[in-house]
């Protein structure tokens, strides 16, 4: 998948690869951006370089049970045999402790997490899940390895969701040496006193250097006309990764196609001015220019056909058009190596 390939984004990834497989603060990482920004590949490139580890991913949505939904993943990705103090108090709440040890009753821990959310008022809710949160981190510093768990999407993080994931669940793993807390969003937990002191914030604001796109690009298996072509994509679309790494997708060729990505620049112009120079007339080049929409009465030479050649190559780069205008040579001059 493209998408998980990262264009840059180097000080992230080194304090990713520091969050996973060390010991040391922080061991909450938040990471805001808009949306585009490359959240969602971050997360993804976090749980690829820590397979050692368990660990979960969890999409937020705005609607549905997220507090019961998050105890159950983990609980399941555990092994609910590790969770003795936890499954207990589940039991307790739900008057059902001699079913504690029962399978099928594990089997239904979402379900019994669910009823437990729907007893009493909002103060009531909020204390029991207190409770859960307290026996999670318990059992979790019996873990033999650190848990991960990766939340995304946290801007559509419901209320409830929100208070006690930041009021609680934060401050136990601001405290457990056993967990990894990652959380990515357009918005992001609100930084608690109780558990800033092992939290880090990285706002992401895109990436920039057209140069890191390129190389992404070539990586992906796409050809790119030139650098400054992709340059134009990167100002437009303000370094928003998703936004260009779209444009890519739609607009540049695959590996078999006419222009070659690691051929340099210089060697790419020479080539394309010596075949447009020698294989078309200056009429025929005008027509060209006709068949694309672009005035060449504006560009500078257009009477003479070494400098209307050089000038119509510039401007095609400068607009992003030098693809179709190569395209449209190649159509006409097939047998040449475009």
């Amino acid at each position: 998948m493209t998408h998980t390939l990262l264009a840059n984004y180097e000080k992230e990834q080194a304090i990713l690869s520091e969050f996973v497989r060390s010991d040391a603060e922080p061991n909450i990482l938040l990471l805001r951006g808009e949306s585009g920004s490359g959240k969602s590949s971050l997360v993804a490139h976090c749980l690829r370089i820590a397979p050692e580890m368990p660990s979960l991913s969890l999409t937020l949505e705005s609607e549905g049970d997220s507090i019961p939904t998050l105890f159950n993943s983990m609980g399941g990705r555990c092994g609910w045999d590790k969770l003795p103090r936890f499954t207990r108090v589940v039991a307790g709440l739900l008057e059902t402790s001699d079913s504690v040890d029962d399978p099928v009753w594990q089997m239904g821990m979402h379900r019994h997490l669910r009823q437990i959310g729907r007893i009493g008022d909002l103060e009531s809710r909020l204390s029991r899940y207190q409770l859960l949160s307290d026996v999670w981190f318990a059992d979790a510093m019996q873990f033999e390895t650190p848990f991960l768990l990766a939340i995304d999407a946290y801007e559509s993080a419901p209320t409830l969701f929100d208070r006690w994931f930041s009021q609680d669940f934060l401050v136990g793993a601001a405290n457990s040496r056993r967990m990894r807390v990652l959380v990515a969003g357009q918005k992001t937990p609100a930084v608690q006193a109780a558990w800033s002191f092992c939290a880090s914030l990285q706002e992401l604001t895109g990436i920039h250097q057209a140069k890191d796109w390129l190389a992404w690009a070539e990586k992906a298996g796409y050809q790119v006309p030139s650098l400054e072509v992709l340059a134009g994509v990167v100002l437009a679309l303000k370094g928003n990764p998703s936004q260009i790494i779209e444009v890519i997708q739609a607009e540049f060729p695959r590996a078999s196609g006419p222009i070659r990505p690691k051929e340099s620049l210089i060697a790419q112009r020479r080539r394309f001015f010596r075949n447009m120079t020698q294989a078309f007339s200056l009429k025929e080049l005008k027509n060209i220019c006709f068949f694309l929409g672009i005035d060449y009465e504006n560009l500078p030479d257009h009477d003479q056909k070494d400098g209307f050649v050089r000038e119509l190559l510039a401007f095609a780069e400068r607009i992003g058009r030098l693809k179709e205008l190569i395209q449209e040579c190649q159509a006409e001059r097939p047998h040449l190596e475009w």
